[in-house]
Parts: structure tokens; C-alpha cells; sequence
């Protein structure tokens, strides 16, 4: 699973990057189809629709998040359950919200959980991808405050990542965008 998590990550940072990648989600969504129902971890429900929504699977996608949905209404004992609802569906919703061109709906949905993500488990490194699409979000916003969020982010970013590639080439994207 560490594979196609990985893997799929690469490829919404490619995405991301304005890298195309479609023939490969397909590739990718063949792997990850038959565990879209598992909800074993939070983690790796989000990678799984990261490829079904790279794949164009929308169906796919939404039961996904129908099934979160399903989990956070009577979570059990289970702690990836109990997070499904503040933290996987707004997560799942802000994806799709994204996929969809709602940018300022995705930033809406992912900064109030910032500090959270931390709680779905996986490296500082396999969360970055969450940081990247609040800040991808953030800086392709038509709302103002977003796009100023955006920089603020990038500004932390590079403070916390010194001499980073991606975070100068987002900040010259940024200048760009909001010239």
C-alpha cells in the first residue's frame, strides 16, 4: 500500500504542477479500485481519491465519500472512524471541491484543518501533498484573502523549507498570478 500511496501522491504533485498525467491514473486507479470500500486509514482514503478523481472515476470518488460518510455516523471504537467526519470528509469534499475548478470552496475546507492533518497519519513528507493543495487552492482563489493566504503560506513554506525549488517556483507562479 506504501507503493500506491506514494505513487499517487507523485502524481496529484505532478497534476498539480501542470504535469500531465493521465494515462497513468488509470494505471493507478486499477490498483487502488478494489480497496476504495476498505476505509482501513484516513491516509489512505485520500490517496485513493486523489486517483479516482486523476482517473476521472467521479462515481468512484463519490462513494468513496458517501462511504465516510457512512463510517462517521456510528464510528465505533475505531479512531480513523471518529475522525472521518471532522477531518476525512471535509479532506474528501476539498479534493473534489478542487477537481471541480471550486477553489475557494477547497480553501475554505482545507485551512481550518491545517493543524489537524497531522492526525490521519503518514511522514511530514506524504502530508506535504495536503500543504501543496491548500496552497494551489489558495493562490488559484478569486477571492483576494485566499491569494494572501496563498503568499503567507509560501512565505512560512520557505522559512520551514529553505532553498526549495517548488516552494520558488509556486511563489513565481504566485507574482504571476496575482500581478
Amino acid at each position: 500500500m506504501l507503493d500506491t500511496v506514494d505513487s499517487s501522491s507523485m502524481l496529484y504533485r505532478l497534476e498539480m504542477e501542470g504535469v500531465c498525467t493521465k494515462d497513468r491514473w488509470q494505471e493507478l486507479f486499477q490498483v487502488t479500485q478494489p480497496h476504495n470500500d476498505d476505509h482501513v486509514t484516513l491516509f489512505n482514503d485520500l490517496h485513493f481519491l486523489m486517483v479516482s478523481l486523476g482517473a476521472k472515476e467521479s462515481g468512484t470518488s463519490h462513494r468513496l465519500l458517501e462511504g465516510l460518510q457512512e463510517l462517521a455516523k456510528e464510528p465505533g471504537e475505531n479512531e480513523q472512524h471518529q475522525r472521518a467526519g471532522p477531518i476525512g470528509i471535509p479532506m474528501c469534499k476539498a479534493f473534489i471541491e478542487y477537481d471541480q475548478g471550486n477553489y475557494s470552496n477547497a480553501v475554505e475546507l482545507l485551512y481550518p484543518l491545517r493543524y489537524k492533518i497531522v492526525d490521519i497519519g503518514g511522514s511530514d513528507a506524504q502530508r506535504d501533498v495536503f500543504n501543496q493543495l491548500l496552497i494551489q487552492a489558495a493562490m488559484k482563489s478569486d477571492n483576494k484573502h485566499h491569494q494572501k493566504l496563498g503568499r503567507c503560506l509560501l512565505v512560512e513554506r520557505d522559512a520551514v523549507r529553505p532553498n526549495s525549488p517548488l516552494t520558488h517556483r509556486l511563489m513565481q507562479s504566485a507574482l504571476s498570478l496575482h500581478a
